[in-house]
């Protein structure tokens, strides 16, 4: 099957974002809306809105291109869920992408690194620790997607490039010699739909068969934001119920 028409979303990090791509170009059509929340409510409607700009029905769509996180645990589900649900419906295939990876793509879509430097990509969690991962020169995916504090980030990694939305707090954290070793380059804070849907590309052209609902996977490097009640609960006592 020849993949020409690919539509993208992510929700997995504080935005709402969507993109309509044809392969080479000839179509490249997105939005992207900055969220905390809410992303459930807005991701359809403005699906529809870029697919009216692209001039797309639902029949033009060759596959789908949705991130996998990491990022924010209920984002992540409402961007899957979207998919799959498209997916059945219009029986066409769909390839999740790595933030990170969609990330460092945009990097080296505009910049280059030096055989000794690597690239570290950072993704805010709204915690004291980040998401990260490390690519070398060659655009090769060297540390794999973790959750980690920035201590511990600078023992894996060590220096190089950083790029996202948790690039300049990561920094904050650090000494002043450890933050010596690395060199923000700002303007990659928020992710592009169109690198979504280029990456997506590149992915099922590697292997075709691969893109399906059951390769679908969802990359959580923590468990969700669920914690016990503070009030303390009340219990009824049935047996002086039943006794009266």
């Amino acid at each position: 099957m020849s993949i020409q028409r690919i539509l993208a979303f992510d929700t997995a990090l504080f935005s709402c974002s969507v993109a309509c791509y044809e392969q080479g170009g000839a179509v490249a059509v997105s939005n992207t809306l900055a969220m905390q929340r809410g992303q459930a409510e807005q991701l359809m409607p403005m699906i529809e809105r870029v697919m009216v700009q692209a001039g797309w029905s639902y029949n033009d769509i060759d596959m789908l291109a949705v991130t996998k996180g990491p990022g924010a645990f209920t984002g992540v589900r409402i961007g899957m869920a979207t998919a799959q649900g498209l997916a059945m419906s219009l029986a066409v295939p769909v390839t999740g992408v790595c933030t990170l990876d969609v990330m460092a793509f945009k990097f080296f879509q505009e910049h280059s690194l030096k055989p000794d430097q690597r690239l570290l990509v950072l993704i805010e969690t709204k915690r004291k620790d980040f998401y990260y991962a490390a690519y070398d020169h060659n655009q090769k995916q060297i540390i794999k997607p973790a959750s980690a504090l920035s201590d511990e980030i600078v023992s894996d990694v060590g220096g190089g490039i950083i790029i996202g939305d948790a690039a300049q707090r990561f920094i904050d954290t650090l000494d002043r010699d450890d933050a010596g070793l690395y060199e923000h380059h700002s303007g990659i804070d928020v992710l592009d739909p169109l690198c979504v849907a280029k990456v997506a590309g590149v992915i099922y052209e590697a292997d075709p068969k691969a893109n399906t609902l059951e390769n679908l996977q969802p990359v959580y490097l923590r468990g969700a934001d669920v914690s016990a009640p503070k009030k303390k609960q009340r219990r009824l006592d049935l047996s002086k119920v039943y006794s009266e």
